[in-house]
C-alpha cells in the first residue's frame, strides 16, 4: 500500500501550513493568557474556503474527505497553533457530517452553505454526567409535541458551547432496551437557543483559548426540520463524528512527536490509545 500524499493532498498540506503559520506563536499565547476565541484564525480560513473541506461541492464546499481534513488538522497543530488552533476549525469537517449524510435536503440547504462561510459556528452535545464511555447510556430525552420537539437534559464537555450558535445533540426518544442499545437514539442539527440553555464553564487545563468545555443543562423547542437521524444504526455511528474523534486524537498528537513521515501518520489510533467501549460495543 502506498502512502504517500497525492498531489492534491501536498498541496493541501503546504497551502493550510503557509496560512497558519501568519498567525504568530504570541498570538495564540495572548489567545490563551485572555482565554479569548481566535476569531481571526477561523475567518482566515473562511475566507481561503478551509472551513468547507468536507462540505459537498453543491452546497459550496470542496467535497474532499477525512484524509484531507486529517491532513489539515495536522498542518494547523504543526504550525504552533496546536489544539487550540485545531479544535476551532475540525467543527467544520466532522460534526456535520451527520446532516451531510443524512439530512432532509430542506436541513442540508438551510444549514450547510452557512458551515462552509463560517457564519455557523458549532458544538457537539453528546456527554452525559452519568453515562461514561458508553453513549448508548445517556438520558437526555426528546419527546415530539406537535410540530415541535421538546428536549430535556444534561450535557458536559460540550465543546465550542460558549461560541456556538448551532448544536448537534444526541438524545433518546425512548428508553435503552440492553438487546437493542441504539434503539432510539435520535440526533438533532438546530439553533443554540441561550434562552433554554444553561451554560456554565468547566475549568480545565490548557486549550483556554477555545474555552470549549462546558456544562449545559436544557429545555429546549425544537423545529422539526432539526431532525437528522430518529434511530442511530451502526452504520450511522461509523460515518459520524463519534468515531472521527479518533482522526482528530490522531492528527492532534503526532506533530507534538516532532516530524513524522506520512506512513507515520498511518498508525492506528488503537497503538496509541488502546480500545475503549462506545454505543455498547468495543471500538478498535
Amino acid at each position: 500500500m502506498d502512502f504517500a500524499l497525492t498531489e492534491q493532498q501536498e498541496l493541501i498540506r503546504k497551502e493550510v501550513a503557509a496560512l497558519a503559520r501568519t498567525f504568530s506563536l504570541d498570538y495564540w499565547l495572548e489567545k490563551d493568557r485572555k482565554h479569548e476565541y481566535p476569531d481571526e484564525f477561523v475567518k482566515a480560513f473562511a475566507d481561503n474556503g478551509w472551513l468547507g473541506l468536507m462540505i459537498p461541492e453543491e452546497f459550496g464546499g470542496a467535497g474532499l474527505g477525512v484524509t484531507e481534513a486529517g491532513i489539515m488538522l495536522h498542518e494547523i497543530c504543526a504550525s504552533g497553533a496546536g489544539t487550540s488552533g485545531a479544535s476551532p476549525i475540525h467543527f467544520y469537517c466532522f460534526p456535520p457530517e451527520p446532516v451531510v449524510r443524512y439530512g432532509t435536503e430542506e436541513l442540508k440547504r438551510r444549514e450547510l452553505p452557512r458551515i462552509v462561510t463560517g457564519e455557523t459556528v458549532m458544538s457537539f452535545g453528546v456527554t452525559e454526567p452519568n453515562s461514561g464511555t458508553d453513549t448508548s447510556r445517556i438520558v437526555t430525552r426528546a419527546e415530539k409535541k406537535g410540530d415541535r420537539w421538546i428536549v430535556n437534559g444534561r450535557k458536559v464537555w460540550t465543546t465550542n458551547a460558549q461560541h456556538a450558535n448551532r448544536i448537534l445533540l444526541l438524545t433518546r426518544t425512548s428508553d435503552r432496551d440492553p438487546a437493542k442499545p441504539l434503539k432510539g437514539m435520535t440526533l438533532f442539527f438546530t439553533e443554540f437557543d441561550r434562552k433554554a440553555i444553561t451554560v456554565r464553564e468547566i475549568e480545565k487545563l490548557g486549550r483556554a483559548g477555545s474555552r470549549s468545555l462546558v456544562r449545559v443543562r436544557s429545555r429546549m423547542r425544537l423545529a422539526c426540520w432539526a431532525l437528522v437521524v430518529h434511530t442511530l444504526r451502526p452504520l450511522t455511528i461509523q460515518r459520524s463524528p463519534f468515531l472521527s474523534a479518533r482522526v482528530w486524537m490522531r492528527e492532534v498528537s503526532v506533530p507534538a512527536l516532532g516530524s513524522v513521515t506520512p506512513k507515520a501518520m498511518t498508525v492506528s489510533p488503537v497503538t496509541i490509545f488502546g480500545s475503549s467501549r462506545c454505543f455498547s460495543s468495543s471500538v478498535p
